[in-house]
């Protein structure tokens, strides 16, 4: 249910989308459409945690917060972005199954190709990267479990830049 409200709230957006050039989700960079101080971008990382070889940052260049998560599937068809500490520091440690650190908890992700199909497959680095993510938990997350609140406006990660 939640997958066919979400794609009747982005065929609008599919309209107006410029259309991406193949871009990997190891180029990809997002702006979030509500407040674009706000950006996600994947990192490839020596580690293959739970199922995909990326992690994922969503960071404000406003306030200087920045957010890691990993990916999982889990035991449903949606891709779930579990959070973690910052992955580039020397000491960290992946999160287990059963433990870890989790500071924002989990919530689902839902993918959208520049057709606006909706993805179910587990993201790698090298595969083509969406035309948009919404985390219809972010904004309560951020402003109910982040160590310092934040307010963001209900709003989708749109991509706009592939770095190569």
């Amino acid at each position: 249910m939640k997958a066919k409200l979400c794609a009747l709230i982005l065929f609008p957006l599919a309209l107006s989308s410029a259309r991406a050039t193949e871009c990997t989700f190891a180029h990809a960079k997002y702006l979030h459409t509500a407040d674009t101080a706000w950006t996600m971008s994947f990192h490839r990382f020596g580690h293959q945690v739970l199922l995909s070889d990326m992690a994922v940052q969503v960071e404000s260049a406003a306030s200087k917060a920045s957010f890691w998560f990993l990916l999982d599937a889990g035991s449903s068809r949606y891709i779930n972005f579990i959070s973690t500490t910052d992955v580039l520091q020397k000491d960290w440690q992946p999160p287990t199954y059963d433990g870890g650190q989790r500071p924002l908890g989990e919530m689902h992700a839902f993918f959208w190709n520049k057709d606006m199909k909706i993805i179910e497959t587990m993201p790698k680095a090298e595969s083509p990267a969406p035309e948009v993510i919404f985390l219809p938990d972010l904004s309560e997350i951020l402003a109910s479990r982040a160590a310092i609140k934040h307010e963001l406006r209900s709003g989708m990660f749109k991509l706009f830049r592939c770095e190569r």
